[in-house]
């Protein structure tokens, strides 16, 4: 990174999902050597990090360090789905870490949440819920489609129906929904960038 910085490289992204195991140790253990090398330059977390990994020590650093775009992934507000899509993170465990990241000076400008819409069975309502509760927390909210994936269990119930190879292509799961599924989509991907908006002109 010293080097990259001196040929007038600034910007770095985090292509991990797993950045922050070890409670965020690794993470820690770059940024802090950011930190006392004195380098001025930017990260990105453009894959999304684990909500229950930020705490308030973590945010702090991640500020302090230069990380300037921080992504979170959410999926989605409901309880069942949460918990059957594997339980990776809580609603309350996202408010926690968006309440640590905006003591940490964090603003709408730099926050994003990951949405997933059109998982079987998921009614966009829940998709659209999902999204006011992100703006509410002052945080943008970023839809990400689904695609079924062989061997993992929406992508099996997915498959059951219709066994395509095209359908691991997520932009053309949803037009196999239909005209009224997919108009209520782009609603609600309206919805999501008008909200976005709002919050980007409240900065």
């Amino acid at each position: 990174i010293e080097g990259c910085a001196q040929c007038g490289i600034w910007d770095f992204a985090f292509y991990d999902d797993t950045l922050l195991a070890g409670r965020g140790r690794h993470l820690k253990a770059i940024l802090r050597g950011i930190l006392s090398r004195g380098l001025d330059v930017r990260f990105h977390t453009p894959n999304g990090l684990h909500a229950r990994g930020i705490t308030p020590d973590l945010a702090k650093l991640m500020r302090r360090a230069g990380v300037k775009t921080v992504r979170l992934s959410l999926e989605t507000i409901e309880p069942d789905r949460q918990r059957n899509t594997g339980g990776k993170v809580t609603t309350d465990d996202f408010a926690r870490a968006i309440s640590y990241l905006h003591s940490a000076g964090y603003t709408s400008e730099a926050l994003g949440a990951y949405i997933l819409a059109g998982l079987p069975g998921q009614p966009l309502s829940e998709v659209e819920d999902t999204v006011n509760y992100v703006h509410g927390l002052s945080v943008q909210a970023k839809l990400a489609l689904f695609s079924p994936i062989r061997g993992t269990p929406d992508g099996d119930r997915a498959l059951a129906v219709d066994a395509d190879p095209l359908l691991h292509n997520n932009t053309v799961y949803p037009y196999l929904q239909g005209a009224g599924y997919l108009g209520e989509l782009q609603r609600i991907k309206q919805v999501a960038k008008e909200g976005n908006l709002a919050l980007l002109r409240e900065v």
